[in-house]
C-alpha cells in the first residue's frame, strides 16, 4: 500500500514495515514490532536547513492518553457504582426495620403493645359481662389488611426516595440497579450451603410453631363457636395454647430418638437425646427484659386509673367533642406515633390507654374506636434508631445516619397514620361496631323492657 502526501509518498508493505520516500528519491524502510497497543504516527518535518524529509515516528503518547482517560473514566464509574450500592444498601436497611414494624402490627402477639391494648379493652367489655372482641383472630382479621397495605407504601416510599419514580414506569424503566448477578448467585449458595440439611429440630419447631398460630386462631375464632366453648368460660385464654407448646418443648427430643421403632439395627440399647427446651436455655436466653416492662406497663395503666389521673387528663381532653370522631382518632393516632419516636412505646401506651377510656366515656365514643389505632400507631416509629428494637438494630451496622432515618421515616409515619385511620372507619367500623356502645345499648334495651313491663302491669 501507498501513501502520497504533496511531493513525499509513504509505503506500507505490511502492518510491520513502513517504507517512506523522501524528496531526493531515495527510500528506506524501518521494520520494529511492537504490541497492539502502540500507536505509529507519520509526520513530515523540517530540518534546521529548511528540507523536507519523510520520517516515521513511533509513539505511545497517544496510547497513554487513551489509557489514562480510560482508567479515569473506569474510576468515575467505579466511584458511581460504589455511591449506588452504599444508596441501594440504605434503602434495604431500612426496608428491614419498616417492615418489622409495620408486621408487627398485623398480629395479637407482634408487639407488646398489641397484648397491652387487648388487655385493656377485653377488660373494659369484661366489667360489663360482655365478651370480649379482641381475639388472636380477630385483631388478625383487622391487622393483617391494615398490615399489608402499610408494607405496599412503605414499599413505593422506599423506591419513590431511593430510585426516583422511574421504576413505577415500567413501559420505560431501565434497569439500573447495581448488581453482579454472578456475585449475589454466588453468596447466596455459600450462605446456604452453611446451613447444611434441615434437621429434626427444625421440622419439629415449625410444626410446633404452626400448631400454636392455629391454637391461638381456632380458640374462639368469632363466626364460629371454637375449642374455648368446651371449657367454663373465661377458663381458656390466649396464654393456654403458648404455656402448653411450651410444656411439650421441655419433653420434645431434639434429634431423632432411637427408641422402639426408630432405633436402628445397630443400636444395641435406646440412647438419651436432648430436649428441645431445657431449663438453663430458658434462664439464660430468654429476654425477660420485655416480659418486665410489659408487666410494668400494666401496673402503670392500673395506677393511673385507681389515682383518678386517667379521669383528670381524659375529662380535660372532652374539649376535643366539638371535632367529629374521625378527626379526634385521627389526632391521637399521630400524637401517639410521634411521641413513641423518643420514649417507649410500651409505656407511652400503657400511659395513653386509661386516658383514652376516660376520654371515650366522656364523649360518648366506644373507647375500641380509640383505643386500637393508638396501639397501632406505638408501632410506626420509623424515624429515630431508639424508637423501636428493630430500627436499634439496623442502624448498629453502620450503613445509615440519623438524617437518612428521620427523613424517610416521616413519610412513611404519616402514611401509615393515614393508612389506621381509614382502616378503623371502614372494616374496623363493621368489625366491632365502633358506632355503638355495646353496654349503653344493653342499658337501653333493659330499660325499655322494664318501662314496657310497668306499663303493662
Amino acid at each position: 500500500m501507498a501513501v502520497g502526501s504533496c511531493n513525499h509518498a509513504y509505503a506500507v508493505d505490511d502492518p510491520l514495515e513502513i517504507t517512506y520516500f523522501g524528496g531526493d528519491g531515495e527510500s528506506s524502510s524501518t521494520r520494529n514490532s511492537f504490541t497492539d497497543s502502540t500507536a505509529v504516527s507519520a509526520e513530515i518535518v523540517k530540518d534546521s536547513r529548511g528540507g523536507k524529509y519523510g520520517t516515521a515516528e513511533f509513539s505511545t503518547e497517544e496510547s497513554e492518553k487513551d489509557e489514562e482517560k480510560a482508567k479515569t473514566d473506569d474510576e468515575v464509574d467505579e466511584k458511581k457504582d460504589n455511591e449506588k450500592i452504599k444508596k441501594f444498601g440504605r434503602m434495604l436497611s431500612l426496608a428491614v426495620a419498616y417492615s418489622s414494624n409495620v408486621g408487627g402490627t398485623a398480629t395479637l402477639t407482634g408487639t407488646a403493645t398489641n397484648l397491652l391494648v387487648a388487655n385493656a379493652a377485653n377488660k373494659i367489655w369484661e366489667d360489663h359481662d360482655l365478651d370480649p372482641p379482641l381475639t388472636y383472630t380477630t385483631w388478625l382479621f383487622f391487622g393483617l389488611p391494615h398490615s399489608v397495605i402499610c408494607l405496599v407504601f412503605v414499599w413505593a416510599w422506599l423506591q419513590l426516595i431511593f430510585m426516583g419514580w422511574r421504576p413505577f414506569c415500567f413501559c420505560c424503566v431501565k434497569d439500573e440497579t447495581p448488581h453482579n448477578d454472578e456475585g449475589i448467585k454466588h453468596a447466596l449458595i455459600e450462605e446456604y450451603d452453611k446451613l447444611g440439611s434441615i434437621t429434626f429440630g427444625e421440622v419439629s419447631a415449625i410444626v410446633f410453631l404452626v400448631l400454636l398460630v392455629a391454637l391461638w386462631f381456632s380458640r374462639d375464632p368469632g363466626f364460629a363457636p371454637g375449642y374455648a366453648s368446651l371449657f367454663k368460660e373465661g377458663y381458656v385464654t390466649d396464654g393456654v395454647p403458648a404455656i402448653l407448646i411450651s410444656i411439650i418443648l421441655f419433653a420434645w427430643p431434639s434429634q431423632i430418638p432411637k427408641w422402639m421403632c426408630f432405633r436402628s439395627k445397630d443400636d444395641k440399647r435406646a440412647t438419651r437425646v436432648p430436649a428441645m427446651l431445657d431449663w438453663q436455655t430458658v434462664s439464660t436466653k430468654l429476654p425477660w427484659g420485655p416480659l418486665l416492662l410489659l408487666g410494668g406497663g400494666f401496673a402503670l395503666a392500673e395506677g393511673c386509673e385507681v389515682s383518678g389521673l386517667s379521669q383528670l387528663i381524659g375529662e380535660q381532653l372532652a374539649a376535643l367533642g366539638v371535632i367529629p370522631p374521625w378527626a379526634i382518632a385521627l389526632v391521637i393516632t399521630i400524637m401517639v406515633s410521634f411521641i413513641t419516636e423518643i420514649t417507649s412505646n410500651t409505656a407511652v401506651i400503657s400511659l395513653m390507654l386509661p386516658i383514652l377510656e376516660a376520654m371515650a366515656d366522656d364523649l360518648g365514643i366506644n373507647p375500641l374506636y380509640l383505643m386500637l389505632p393508638a396501639g397501632m400507631a406505638a408501632s410506626y416509629a420509623f424515624m429515630l434508631p431508639i424508637a423501636t428494637p428493630p430500627n436499634a438494630i439496623v442502624f448498629s451496622y453502620g450503613y445509615l445516619k440519623i438524617i437518612n432515618m428521620a427523613s424517610v421515616g416521616f413519610g412513611i409515619n404519616l402514611l401509615c397514620v393515614l393508612v389506621v385511620t381509614l382502616g378503623i372507619n371502614t372494616w374496623g367500623m363493621a368489625m366491632f361496631n365502633l358506632d355503638e356502645i355495646p353496654w349503653a345499648a344493653i342499658s337501653n334495651s333493659t330499660a325499655s323492657t322494664y318501662y314496657l313491663a310497668t306499663t303493662i302491669t
